[in-house]
């Protein structure tokens, strides 16, 4: 649990990743083309500076206290209340951090650090080595001495430290047949190394302030971050280079970086083999090459999304308990499905977007239900926009819209006046803030429409989805029963639920894939306009400027794509892939560029809501309705209303026997 952690640091792990994905991707490419460009290393050793020390001149190129600001995040009050404790918690977190550096810069034979000549270069290994466990050994005799409650956080993360540091200097020792075969369990061996070695001394920092383990997970995903900006700046920034002293520092050392991982199986990947065995100038430019590719980079921002997306682990999973509890008051009794799960999914939105749940306050449910209403209308006026001009002139669609768009306004002051530290729309009004003289930037007005496309895009969609498939999982006990088994056997009782354990489990997927093939969140597919060349598609020329679109909802009910398309047969995704024809006829979230960019988030909600319910509850019909379709629900089915809306359905949620 993260209830003692403030929340700006619990979810400003969404910050690094997003915003080192936009900073790597504006970086030039680096092509070394010669040794020479290789190697940048000065030419001859400067001299002896009159620092007394490596680690005070190491100190000096950083500047003391270089974890201030997580720790003000931490504890806002620790400096003023506890200033003893705060700044011996600053020179720990100094001395362990400049002190791997150090050692670093020794075992990797680098050059430079932040431009300047590396501490060894100066004061030679052994002197420099020494200096660094001379202090680490300094510090943690002062910790047991003046603060003996954070002595055990700092041996026991230290050991760990040096345990992943270890680990990295075996890879290096033996090479490639160190590492495991499989490519996923090369990937999961770096990170446990990366949870080690960056891991630990993130770890250290928050419970030395909290002084417990509460923060344990948001310092990894910090840590991991962290591990991952490095590893990218080593083989993508050439500002980065300069500053180290040499291009592809890991790769010249023959170590493993995490791009460097995903590049040994991108195509090429066989000169990234060559680089690492062999760290001669032509190999490591083939490598380059290769891992520089769109492949690799694109694997790699993967990974930074899915960091980004674990940092709004601990607010959901809160979220789905507070779910159970809400379903638990009235257990046993029929509950309308529809509008509980659309609660929850507006409520989802609310912490992607402004960083807490409950978006909408006492009365404002009212305003969000009635642009709903008059969402009916909108969707007959897609294809058809000009109408909208006369429409939104009438009284009612003219009041209705003025309210729901002044509630927009308020959300956007009100989250201006918070920190901007950790959620959807710090980006959106940080970019909104520098726009002007860029009218490329965001405006204040772009803000009042983004939330309004953030709050229906984010929510109604989910919503349509999970109330699609809770209908069909009490539709069929049996399908229900071999959910809530895979789900047991992935997150067995008694321990908490993770999406790392959920994610990649075949029949929770196949379960999400139905529910998404057969009621998709946009039934008519998004449209678009052809450029003014037109476009000529399955040998049917289509004009300039015309508005096409291909529907989703006929696409992945089509027979000729998915054979008995009105059946949830979740096997269809793993077991039985003779039921699917035509996978690429599956277009939940569209594609291209302009693809869902809320993917990630969608999947996650959906799997910890699903695992949630089957892992706590028995789903049934009341009585009577046992027999009620999908294809007529309500007496119309779901309804097109450009996001797909589920008329209103009940069920009944008792308690597990044994519940999770």
């Amino acid at each position: 649990m993260l209830h003692s952690v403030p929340l700006s640091l619990a979810l400003s792990v969404g910050i690094f990743p997003a915003v080192f994905y936009v900073l790597i991707d504006r970086l030039p490419p680096i092509w070394p083309t010669s040794k020479k460009a290789l190697m940048i290393g000065p030419k001859h050793p400067e001299s002896r500076t009159s620092i007394e020390c490596p680690y005070s001149y190491i100190r000096q190129l950083y500047g003391k206290y270089h974890w201030a600001p997580f720790v003000h995040k931490l504890s806002p009050g620790l400096k003023d209340e506890e200033p003893v404790k705060y700044k011996m918690i600053l020179e720990i977190m100094d001395a362990i951090h400049l002190c791997l550096m150090l050692v670093d810069d020794i075992s990797d034979n680098s050059d430079y650090r932040k431009g300047k000549p590396a501490a060894h270069k100066l004061y030679g290994r052994s002197e420099t080595a020494n200096r660094a466990y001379y202090r680490v050994t300094q510090m943690l005799n002062e910790t047991v001495q003046r603060f003996p409650n954070l002595a055990p956080f700092l041996m026991q993360n230290l050991e760990e430290i040096l345990q992943g540091q270890d680990l990295s200097l075996v890879w290096r020792r033996d090479g490639l047949s160190s590492l495991p075969a499989a490519a996923d369990e090369k990937l999961a061996a770096y990170r446990k190394m990366a949870s080690l070695k960056t891991g630990a001394l993130f770890r250290l920092l928050g419970q030395l302030v909290l002084e417990n383990k509460s923060a344990d997970h948001t310092m990894t995903i910090l840590a991991w971050c962290s591990q991952l900006q490095n590893d990218f700046k080593n083989v993508y920034s050439s500002e980065y280079a300069k500053m180290k002293g040499s291009l592809a520092e890991d790769l010249r050392n023959q170590e493993y970086s995490y791009p460097i991982i995903i590049a040994l199986e991108a195509p090429g990947g066989e000169w990234v083999t060559k680089a690492l065995e062999s760290g001669s100038p032509h190999n490591i430019r083939k490598a380059l090459e290769v891992i520089q590719s769109e492949t690799v980079r694109t694997a790699c921002f993967a990974e930074l999304k899915s960091s980004t997306l674990a940092g709004y682990e601990p607010r959901l999973l809160e979220h789905c308990q507070t779910f159970i509890e809400t379903i638990s008051i009235s257990e046993g009794k029929t509950l309308e499905v529809t509008s509980l799960i659309g609660e929850f999914s507006w409520d989802s939105m609310g912490i992607l977007a402004v960083g807490k749940p409950s978006i909408f306050g006492p009365g404002h449910v009212q305003e969000a239900e009635e642009m709903k209403s008059l969402a009916r209308l909108a969707c007959l006026l897609v294809w058809s926009p000009w109408p909208i001009i006369l429409l939104r002139n009438l009284p009612v669609m003219r009041n209705a819209t003025v309210r729901w768009i002044e509630w927009c306004k308020r959300t956007v002051e009100e989250r201006k006046k918070e920190d901007l530290s950790y959620d959807l729309f710090s980006y959106l009004i940080q970019d909104s803030d520098s726009s002007l003289g860029h009218p490329e930037k965001a405006t204040h007005q772009d803000l009042v429409f983004d939330t309004e496309l953030a709050v229906f895009a984010g929510s109604d969609t989910i919503a349509s989805t999970l109330n699609a498939i809770l209908f069909f999982l009490a539709k069929d006990p049996e399908i229900f029963n071999q959910l809530r088994r895979e789900v047991d056997a992935a997150v067995p009782f008694g321990c908490t639920l993770s999406h790392e354990a959920l994610a990649g489990n075949p029949y929770l997927e196949g379960c999400i894939n139905e529910g998404l093939r057969i009621c998709p969140a946009v039934m008519s597919g998004v449209p678009r306009e052809t450029g003014p060349e037109g476009a000529t598609i399955a040998g049917v020329y289509i004009p300039p400027f015309t508005i096409v679109s291909v529907p989703t909802y006929t696409m992945q009910m089509d027979p000729r794509n998915f054979p008995e398309p009105d059946k949830f047969i979740p096997e269809r995704w793993s077991s039985k892939p003779e039921m699917i024809i035509q996978k690429e006829a599956f277009n939940p979230f569209s594609s291209g560029p302009y693809a869902c960019a809320g993917r990630p988030f969608a999947m996650m909600e959906m799997r910890l809501l699903l695992a949630t319910v089957v892992r706590n509850f028995d789903l049934d019909f009341p009585p009577g309705r046992e027999k009620q379709s999908f294809e007529t629900l309500g007496g119309t089915g779901p309804l097109d209303c450009f996001t797909t809306q589920i008329p209103c359905y009940h069920l009944v949620f008792k308690r597990r026997r044994k519940a999770a």
